[in-house]
């Protein structure tokens, strides 16, 4: 939003209310929805949000006067690994943001929609969440637990310069059943690793104070043994072969197919 100059704007209740619900995983889904904004919102544009509670009921509202949504992706903006196209703006991202947000609200007893009039006419998305503590409130909702424990406890660190992109991805495994942790350069992944021994590392290769590749070489110059995943956006054949002569074991370009990286995580 300070890159693209965006005009925020904040509504919320006058007073404090006290939510049953996790508090991690509200705040990131409500991340995501200003991301996904300020994403396909252009330079100058204005985003607001804005939160209501009514009864045991909060909604949380994101609205911008961006790209906007055609009638047909409403629903499929949602799905895992969907991004909408633009023919001036390269795909970037792992396309799971909205769907972790989807998935964190039916945790919740919740649900999350889209409403737009059409491409340039900006879109709202309403996250909408039965968790209010009060008088009326019925059977406590409780904290998402992991959808699959096929992650078998396997300890996995993601690394990669685009927080965003790096902490949806660790939620995302998490909630697959796998330990993770995470960090956001190279040079940064090497100390991690001293604390969080991983069996998998996915990794992004163009990163600040210390690029996938020479990470690579430093942890098989150790001798750990450990499975090396590039996860980037650099996928030219020379890329791939870099890759490999550093290390890597496997080369994955954005947007991933995250299907197929759990598959590999799992075996």
């Amino acid at each position: 939003m300070q890159e693209k100059q965006h005009q925020l704007e904040v509504a919320k209740p006058s007073e404090d209310y006290a939510l049953d619900a996790d508090h991690a995983r509200i705040v990131q889904s409500v991340a995501n929805l200003l991301v996904n904004a300020a994403k396909y919102t252009p330079p100058h544009g204005h985003i607001r949000l804005a939160a209501s509670v009514e009864g045991k009921v909060v909604t949380f509202r994101v609205r911008d006067d961006g790209r906007g949504l055609e009638p047909a992706s409403l629903t499929r903006i949602f799905e895992l690994f969907a991004q909408a196209k633009s023919p001036d703006e390269p795909l970037s991202g792992l396309g799971i943001g909205l769907n972790l947000a989807r998935k964190f609200a039916e945790m919740h007893g919740g649900s999350i929609s889209a409403t737009s009039e059409g491409l340039g006419r900006g879109s709202e998305f309403i996250l909408t969440l039965p968790v209010v503590v009060g008088v009326e409130q019925q059977e406590p909702v409780g904290a998402p637990q992991p959808v699959d424990d096929g992650g078998a406890g396997r300890r996995v660190l993601v690394v990669d310069d685009n927080k965003d992109a790096a902490d949806t991805l660790e939620a995302f495994l998490t909630m697959e059943g796998f330990s993770v942790a995470v960090a956001y350069d190279g040079e940064a992944a090497l100390e991690k690793m001293q604390s969080h021994v991983p069996d998998v590392v996915l990794m992004d290769i163009g990163m600040p104070r210390m690029d996938g590749y020479e990470a690579a070489r430093k942890v098989r110059a150790a001798g750990r043994p450990v499975r090396l995943i590039a996860l980037t956006g650099w996928g030219q054949a020379l890329d791939k072969v870099k890759a490999q002569e550093a290390g890597f074991d496997h080369h994955f370009v954005k947007p991933v197919d995250l299907a197929t990286i759990i598959d590999v995580l799992r075996a």
